[in-house]
């Protein structure tokens, strides 16, 4: 009986560990639950319901809020911002817990935090306290962080071998048309019972069914992963992220979230002026400017699944992100210097145009790091992104809210606000040409389409589970 060599040994463990790679990747599309992932996609998406209700909430509110709590732009401005305090932190830290521990508890405890926060302020709007507002509006600044990484990190186990891109731009669809939904029926809940508690309790409700969808979706993973364990002959996988992995931030994953940063950072605080703008320089009544002020929502519905698409089989995702910055900028420009009128269609134009920028940046930056990063970082890596952007973004509700405030003479000051907000804009361009450059000359991983990605760099065995570390063997 002839004893195998060591070479022999290492090419029968090689084809051991491929031919299990390979049942792996078939199992995703294939087998048991994964046969579902079309429909985990969309009860995930309803996990994170609340998290874009919400996000038009208060700006379509604005005027109500301004008359029934008598505060100023200044303070209207403020209290956006209190909204982004836990994005000072949140994103970082949830990101590495949700790495090491899983996206499981991230998705639960996010919804948690945003429920509670929504239900404070419900309570402090019907008794008409400003401060209490704000108080709500910080609790739900500590959850919303959890809800976005997690449900990023989710849709990229189910989907990272084929279609990502779509699957991030139908749930993007989905999720926007909570903020198209959110902006129409708010204005009328008010107008309805002249009460601003309500329309904040019936975000409240919302943000409960969310919590019971994002339990579903994580039943759903936990059954998956139970069913990769069992095809694998493996009773765990880890994608535990480690301190080295930090090092893998090289110096193009910095310039290419650069792009998304500056869109981000600036398109979204300007977007919470747009029903006011719509009513004070186009003489829009409350409803019809908390829609039309909410159309840059309903942009990626129509275009996030054609851009979805393009990732996938084209890749360009650089070149895709600098045309995203270029379409803001021409959306700030616009809206500083289109004439006034009385409710016709003009401003509508630099609207749609804030929402294919925000559409392309938000599936450009899901979709590219999940190209230049491994599956075990990534929670953290959109963290880092979201820190910087959310860092950057609370202060800007507070400044363009000033800016409105001292340049009211011009345009009602919705001509400064909107060119400074452009210029500086425009240091995404930059990054983003810079990006693309040096992408080419390390690889070109932004692009290549998800085909010939994946052809180069077959993914192995530990993207497709979550580890449960500690807290095994909880279902969350």
């Amino acid at each position: 009986m002839h004893e195998k060599t060591p070479e022999a040994s290492l090419v029968q463990k090689d084809s051991a560990n491929q031919t299990k790679k390979s049942l792996l990747r078939k199992s995703i599309s294939s087998i048991g639950i994964n046969r579902y992932r079309w429909v985990f996609l969309v009860i995930c998406s309803l996990g994170e319901f609340s998290y874009f209700w919400i996000s038009s909430l208060l700006a379509s509110l604005q005027t109500q809020i301004q008359e029934d709590l008598d505060v100023n732009s200044t303070q209207y401005g403020l209290l956006q911002s209190f909204g982004g305090v836990g994005s000072w932190v949140m994103p970082i830290l949830i990101g590495y817990f949700i790495d090491f521990y899983g996206a499981r508890i991230g998705f639960i405890y996010g919804n948690l935090v945003v429920t509670l926060g929504l239900v404070t302020q419900s309570l402090a709007a019907t008794y008409g306290s400003y401060w209490g507002m704000c108080a709500g509006g910080l609790i739900i600044s500590f959850g919303t962080d959890a809800l976005d990484l997690s449900n990023y990190k989710l849709l990229s186990k189910w989907f990272r071998e084929k279609d990502m891109g779509l699957a991030f731009a139908l749930a993007s669809s989905m999720q926007a048309l909570a903020g198209v939904a959110g902006g129409y029926v708010t204005p009328v809940f008010y107008n309805t019972y002249q009460q601003l508690g309500f329309p904040i309790f019936i975000a409240a409700l919302i943000s409960f069914f969310s919590y019971a969808c994002a339990h579903i979706s994580c039943e759903m993973d936990y059954r998956r992963e139970i069913a990769l364990n069992k095809i694998s002959g493996s009773e765990e996988f880890t994608e535990t992220i480690k301190f080295k992995d930090l090092k893998k931030f090289t110096l193009i994953f910095w310039l290419f979230i650069g792009a998304f940063i500056a869109m981000d950072a600036l398109a979204y605080p300007i977007s919470y002026f747009n029903s006011e703008y719509m009513q004070q320089r186009y003489n829009y009544d409350t409803e019809l400017a908390g829609l039309a002020g909410q159309c840059q929502n309903l942009v990626p519905v129509i275009i996030g699944p054609i851009i979805g698409i393009v990732m996938d089989k084209l890749g360009k995702v650089g070149e895709q992100m600098v045309f995203g910055v270029i379409v803001g900028i021409l959306s700030c420009v616009l809206q500083a210097t289109l004439p006034n009128c009385d409710k016709c269609y003009l401003p509508m134009i630099p609207i749609f145009f804030q929402g294919l920028c925000l559409s392309i940046s938000n599936l450009g930056i899901m979709v590219g790091l999940a190209r230049l990063l491994d599956a075990n970082m990534l929670g953290v890596a959109l963290g880092v992104a979201m820190w910087i952007m959310e860092m950057i973004q609370a202060f800007f509700p507070v400044i363009n809210g000033a800016l409105v405030t001292a340049t009211s003479s011009v345009d009602f000051g919705y001509y400064w606000v909107y060119i400074i907000n452009g210029s500086i804009m425009s240091i995404g361009l930059l990054t983003g040409i810079i990006a693309i450059i040096y992408d080419r000359r390390k690889g070109n991983k932004l692009g290549k389409s998800l085909a010939e990605e994946l052809e180069e760099n077959p993914s192995d065995a530990s993207e497709f589970t979550e580890h449960q570390h500690v807290l095994n063997p909880t279902r969350i």
